[in-house]
């Protein structure tokens, strides 16, 4: 079973996630990217959509990565997306 089976529990530990992470991802992707602080903020927000339906729909029941990984990895391709949109 998941630790993420629980709502209650996957709320609260998502919420944890988020504000540990957001710092930290967007210091990233402004050093690694130069998006600006928007742009940082919607990839950010993008891409934790991404977990959050992830976790519901059970793909990360077998996750071999951190959850942190799992994450900048989304980061970085929603930053991808992103700049082929800009043509950057």
């Amino acid at each position: 079973m998941s630790i993420f089976s629980n709502s209650i529990n996957r709320q609260n530990l998502l919420n944890d996630f988020a504000q540990k992470q957001r710092n930290k991802t967007i210091a990233f992707l402004r050093r690694n990217y130069s998006l600006s602080e928007g742009d940082c903020e919607d990839v950010f927000q993008e891409s934790f959509i991404v977990l959050y339906s992830n976790i519901k729909e059970g793909k990360l029941d077998n996750l071999t990565s951190s959850i942190s990984t799992y994450f900048m990895a989304i980061c970085k391709n929603k930053t991808m997306e992103l700049l082929r949109g800009k043509g950057k």
